[in-house]
Protein backbone atom coordinates (compact mmCIF):
# COMPACT_ATOMS: atom_id res chain seq x y z
CA UNK A 1 0.00 0.00 0.00
CA UNK A 2 1.49 3.85 -0.76
CA UNK A 3 1.71 5.66 2.17
CA UNK A 4 1.23 8.79 1.40
CA UNK A 5 -1.84 9.95 -1.06
CA UNK A 6 -2.15 13.39 -1.43
CA UNK A 7 -4.47 15.23 -3.94
CA UNK A 8 -2.94 16.07 -7.27
CA UNK A 9 -0.48 18.89 -7.24
CA UNK A 10 -1.64 22.71 -6.59
CA UNK A 11 0.57 25.38 -7.53
CA UNK A 12 2.64 25.86 -4.55
CA UNK A 13 5.24 28.83 -3.63
CA UNK A 14 8.06 26.54 -1.93
CA UNK A 15 10.14 23.76 -2.77
CA UNK A 16 9.97 21.00 0.06
CA UNK A 17 7.82 18.17 0.95
CA UNK A 18 7.78 15.51 3.97
CA UNK A 19 8.77 12.03 3.90
CA UNK A 20 6.21 10.06 6.36
CA UNK A 21 7.05 6.70 7.95
CA UNK A 22 4.32 3.68 8.56
CA UNK A 23 5.69 4.28 11.75
CA UNK A 24 4.88 7.91 11.99
CA UNK A 25 7.81 9.42 11.84
CA UNK A 26 8.12 13.05 9.68
CA UNK A 27 11.25 14.02 8.12
CA UNK A 28 10.78 17.45 6.32
CA UNK A 29 12.98 18.47 3.00
CA UNK A 30 13.65 21.79 1.14
CA UNK A 31 12.39 25.38 2.04
CA UNK A 32 9.94 23.96 5.07
CA UNK A 33 10.68 25.48 8.67
CA UNK A 34 9.23 22.24 10.47
CA UNK A 35 12.16 19.74 11.58
CA UNK A 36 11.59 16.01 12.18
CA UNK A 37 8.99 14.79 14.55
CA UNK A 38 7.22 11.95 15.10
CA UNK A 39 3.33 11.22 15.44
CA UNK A 40 3.06 7.55 15.86
CA UNK A 41 1.81 4.76 13.60
CA UNK A 42 -0.29 5.87 10.42
CA UNK A 43 -1.76 4.34 7.02
CA UNK A 44 -1.87 7.74 5.02
CA UNK A 45 -1.20 10.91 4.50
CA UNK A 46 -2.38 13.97 2.50
CA UNK A 47 -0.60 17.36 2.28
CA UNK A 48 -2.43 20.89 2.87
CA UNK A 49 -1.82 23.28 -0.45
CA UNK A 50 0.50 26.04 -0.05
CA UNK A 51 2.61 23.46 2.23
CA UNK A 52 0.84 24.95 5.43
CA UNK A 53 1.13 21.58 6.77
CA UNK A 54 -0.56 17.51 6.95
CA UNK A 55 -3.19 15.69 7.82
CA UNK A 56 -2.23 12.09 8.53
CA UNK A 57 -4.93 9.30 9.12
CA UNK A 58 -4.22 6.01 11.41
CA UNK A 59 -6.19 2.85 11.02
CA UNK A 60 -9.17 3.48 13.56
CA UNK A 61 -9.88 6.72 11.88
CA UNK A 62 -7.75 9.24 14.20
CA UNK A 63 -6.11 11.98 12.45
CA UNK A 64 -3.31 13.95 13.45
CA UNK A 65 -2.63 17.56 12.11
CA UNK A 66 0.90 18.88 11.58
CA UNK A 67 1.98 22.17 11.22
CA UNK A 68 -0.72 24.97 10.04
CA UNK A 69 -3.38 22.87 9.24
CA UNK A 70 -6.67 22.34 11.51
CA UNK A 71 -7.97 19.33 13.31
CA UNK A 72 -11.91 18.66 12.07
CA UNK A 73 -12.68 15.26 13.15
CA UNK A 74 -11.79 11.72 13.58
CA UNK A 75 -13.87 9.03 11.33
CA UNK A 76 -15.30 6.21 13.68
CA UNK A 77 -14.65 2.36 12.05
CA UNK A 78 -17.59 0.34 11.76
CA UNK A 79 -16.33 -3.42 12.95
CA UNK A 80 -14.09 -4.80 11.20
CA UNK A 81 -13.11 -1.50 8.93
CA UNK A 82 -9.80 0.58 8.27
CA UNK A 83 -9.25 3.73 7.06
CA UNK A 84 -7.31 3.38 4.06
CA UNK A 85 -6.57 7.15 2.96
CA UNK A 86 -7.04 10.52 3.55
CA UNK A 87 -7.42 13.35 0.94
CA UNK A 88 -7.46 17.78 1.62
CA UNK A 89 -9.88 20.20 0.33
CA UNK A 90 -8.15 22.65 -2.06
CA UNK A 91 -9.00 25.38 1.00
CA UNK A 92 -7.01 23.63 3.80
CA UNK A 93 -10.53 23.82 5.85
CA UNK A 94 -11.63 20.30 5.76
CA UNK A 95 -10.32 17.23 4.62
CA UNK A 96 -12.13 13.52 3.34
CA UNK A 97 -11.19 10.24 5.96
CA UNK A 98 -11.93 7.16 3.28
CA UNK A 99 -12.47 3.43 4.58
CA UNK A 100 -11.51 0.00 2.75
CA UNK A 101 -15.20 -0.80 2.65
CA UNK A 102 -15.34 2.33 0.68
CA UNK A 103 -17.27 5.12 2.74
CA UNK A 104 -16.40 8.63 2.79
CA UNK A 105 -16.60 10.54 6.00
CA UNK A 106 -15.88 14.27 5.36
CA UNK A 107 -14.89 16.79 7.92
CA UNK A 108 -14.80 20.48 7.75
CA UNK A 109 -15.68 22.00 4.51
CA UNK A 110 -15.71 18.87 2.34
CA UNK A 111 -18.31 17.87 1.07
CA UNK A 112 -19.97 14.47 1.31
CA UNK A 113 -20.42 13.61 -2.89
CA UNK A 114 -20.91 9.82 -2.38
CA UNK A 115 -19.41 6.91 -1.46
CA UNK A 116 -19.41 2.49 -1.88
CA UNK A 117 -20.95 1.72 1.95
CA UNK A 118 -23.38 -0.94 1.64
CA UNK A 119 -22.39 -2.26 -1.73
CA UNK A 120 -20.21 -5.50 -2.21
CA UNK A 121 -17.03 -4.68 -3.44
CA UNK A 122 -14.64 -7.06 -5.85
CA UNK A 123 -12.09 -5.89 -4.09
CA UNK A 124 -11.11 -3.44 -1.03
CA UNK A 125 -10.19 0.27 -1.07
CA UNK A 126 -6.55 0.87 -1.16
CA UNK A 127 -6.52 4.28 -2.07
CA UNK A 128 -8.33 7.37 -2.83
CA UNK A 129 -7.56 10.69 -4.15
CA UNK A 130 -8.98 14.63 -4.27
CA UNK A 131 -9.09 16.34 -7.53
CA UNK A 132 -7.35 19.87 -8.04
CA UNK A 133 -10.77 21.50 -7.13
CA UNK A 134 -11.58 19.41 -3.96
CA UNK A 135 -14.84 19.37 -5.35
CA UNK A 136 -14.57 15.48 -6.49
CA UNK A 137 -12.95 12.37 -5.33
CA UNK A 138 -11.71 9.01 -6.46
CA UNK A 139 -11.60 5.83 -4.53
CA UNK A 140 -9.81 2.81 -6.11
CA UNK A 141 -9.76 -1.01 -5.09
CA UNK A 142 -7.44 -3.75 -4.86
CA UNK A 143 -8.98 -5.03 -8.09
CA UNK A 144 -8.64 -2.10 -10.84
CA UNK A 145 -11.78 -0.86 -9.49
CA UNK A 146 -12.24 3.01 -10.15
CA UNK A 147 -14.96 5.10 -8.14
CA UNK A 148 -15.36 8.75 -9.11
CA UNK A 149 -17.50 11.30 -7.33
CA UNK A 150 -18.16 14.91 -7.89
CA UNK A 151 -16.20 16.48 -10.32
CA UNK A 152 -13.43 13.84 -10.97
CA UNK A 153 -14.13 12.02 -14.63
CA UNK A 154 -14.07 8.55 -14.58
CA UNK A 155 -11.89 7.62 -17.77
CA UNK A 156 -12.35 3.72 -17.35
CA UNK A 157 -11.42 1.20 -14.52
CA UNK A 158 -9.32 -2.41 -14.88
CA UNK A 159 -12.37 -4.25 -14.76
CA UNK A 160 -14.05 -2.58 -17.58
CA UNK A 161 -11.18 -3.03 -20.31
CA UNK A 162 -10.75 -6.80 -18.55
CA UNK A 163 -13.85 -7.96 -18.05
CA UNK A 164 -13.81 -11.31 -15.53
CA UNK A 165 -10.05 -11.21 -15.48
CA UNK A 166 -8.45 -11.97 -12.16
CA UNK A 167 -5.06 -9.90 -11.33
CA UNK A 168 -1.61 -11.21 -10.97
CA UNK A 169 -1.01 -9.01 -8.06
CA UNK A 170 -3.37 -6.31 -6.82
CA UNK A 171 -3.49 -2.80 -7.36
CA UNK A 172 -1.86 -0.46 -4.99
CA UNK A 173 -1.90 3.10 -6.36
CA UNK A 174 -3.17 5.30 -8.45
CA UNK A 175 -1.89 8.37 -10.25
CA UNK A 176 -3.80 11.44 -11.83
CA UNK A 177 -2.01 13.73 -14.53
CA UNK A 178 -1.87 17.14 -13.15
CA UNK A 179 -4.63 18.35 -15.62
CA UNK A 180 -6.71 15.67 -14.76
CA UNK A 181 -6.97 14.32 -17.87
CA UNK A 182 -5.98 10.47 -17.27
CA UNK A 183 -4.73 8.45 -14.65
CA UNK A 184 -2.41 5.35 -13.99
CA UNK A 185 -3.38 2.29 -11.79
CA UNK A 186 -0.24 0.39 -11.16
CA UNK A 187 -0.15 -2.96 -9.03
CA UNK A 188 2.66 -4.84 -6.50
CA UNK A 189 4.06 -6.28 -9.05
CA UNK A 190 5.29 -3.31 -11.23
CA UNK A 191 2.14 -4.01 -13.69
CA UNK A 192 0.81 -0.37 -15.38
CA UNK A 193 -3.03 0.41 -16.50
CA UNK A 194 -3.24 3.66 -18.67
CA UNK A 195 -6.76 5.15 -19.18
CA UNK A 196 -7.50 8.14 -21.04
CA UNK A 197 -4.84 10.48 -22.71
CA UNK A 198 -1.64 8.47 -21.02
CA UNK A 199 0.23 6.53 -23.28
CA UNK A 200 1.74 2.90 -22.21
CA UNK A 201 5.58 3.77 -21.54
CA UNK A 202 6.04 0.00 -20.14
CA UNK A 203 5.60 -1.88 -16.88
CA UNK A 204 7.54 -4.32 -14.63
CA UNK A 205 4.98 -7.19 -15.27
CA UNK A 206 7.12 -9.48 -17.06
CA UNK A 207 10.16 -8.99 -14.90
CA UNK A 208 8.94 -7.96 -11.28
CA UNK A 209 10.79 -6.58 -9.09
CA UNK A 210 12.46 -7.53 -6.12
CA UNK A 211 10.58 -6.50 -3.44
CA UNK A 212 6.64 -5.16 -4.10
CA UNK A 213 5.77 -1.84 -5.91
CA UNK A 214 3.61 0.93 -4.06
CA UNK A 215 2.88 3.92 -5.71
CA UNK A 216 3.08 5.15 -8.99
CA UNK A 217 3.86 8.87 -9.74
CA UNK A 218 3.79 10.94 -12.84
CA UNK A 219 7.27 13.29 -13.89
CA UNK A 220 8.11 15.90 -16.57
CA UNK A 221 11.40 15.94 -17.84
Amino acid sequence: MALTRSPVPRTLDHSGYWLVTAGGDLYPFGDTSFTRSSIGPVVASTAGSAGVGLWAVRADGSVIQVGGVSWFGDAPMNDGESAVAIAATSTNMGYWVFTDRGRAVAFGDAEHLGDLAGIQLAGPIIAALSTPSGDGYYMVASDGGVFSFGDAPFLGSVPQILPGVQLAAPIVGMSPTPEGGGYWLVASDGGVFNFSNLAFDGSLGADPPDSPVIAVAPFSP
